[in-house]
């Protein structure tokens, strides 16, 4: 071969760039190589593709990819749910809360983006303390603090819906009474309906005067109803 001509065996066109010709170099960059693709449609080198090549021998996906990462293979993703979830965990002491500082639900619970759906913070921590999925079990707070996310200190432990129902009682955050926005009767009408029902008001006559049907005052004389207001005897 002349110095100075193509490299490209049998072109004796004029060297231009990395010892091939304008043709072969514009091919090469183009299709990856410097020879004709076939007669049929050139396909993606990649194989397994049989998407046409649109430069450096690829299709246009491929060679996106391999511009972008230097391969054609998809890079491995990184889960960063993590490093997201850390970033906003106010970390304290080995027994205090450790509050999550990012966006709740409306319950007051934290959530995080990990494995491609949100998951509730708290239960998150649990499955990085303990290494296991709760599943459908509940993930439940010894210190009352919805986001707190102190898996390691205690804070957090695996329950059953009726664990979850009778801590909750227990520590009496249960909804009763006037504190429930769907109560019609204060607290102080449940004490004077008892007391009207000890001076010997019918069970009707007492609703009549509350707005509220006999049998519900009939409950909660007889203690089936608004168990927890204070008792001043029983009728």
């Amino acid at each position: 071969m002349a110095k100075g001509t193509c490299s490209v065996e049998g072109c004796e066109r004029t060297n231009w760039c990395r010892t091939w010709c304008t043709l072969h170099y514009d091919r090469f960059m183009r299709l990856g190589t410097t020879e004709l693709p076939p007669r049929d449609g050139p396909n993606c080198t990649v194989d397994g593709c049989e998407s046409d090549r649109k430069a450096r021998g690829f299709c246009g996906t491929h060679y996106e990819r391999w511009r972008k990462y230097g391969t054609t293979d998809l890079p491995s993703p990184k889960d960063t749910s993590e490093e997201r979830f850390w970033a906003k965990v106010d970390v304290r002491g080995p027994d205090e809360c450790w509050d999550w500082q990012g966006s709740l639900t409306a319950a007051g619970y934290g959530r995080v983006h990990a494995g491609g759906t949100t998951v509730l913070t708290h239960r998150f921590a649990y499955m990085l303390a303990k290494g296991i999925d709760p599943g459908d079990l509940f993930v439940c707070h010894h210190c009352d603090n919805r986001a707190c996310c102190n898996a390691w200190g205690g804070h957090l432990f695996l329950g059953t819906a009726k664990d979850n129902h009778d801590d909750m009682v227990a520590k009496g955050r249960q909804l009763t009474g006037e504190r429930c926005s769907w109560t019609k009767l204060t607290d102080h009408d449940v004490l004077a309906i008892r007391s009207l029902r000890a001076q010997g008001w019918t069970h009707q006559r007492i609703a009549d005067e509350f707005g509220v049907s006999g049998a519900h005052v009939c409950s909660i004389c007889s203690w089936n109803d608004r168990t927890h207001t204070p008792p001043e005897g029983r009728w």
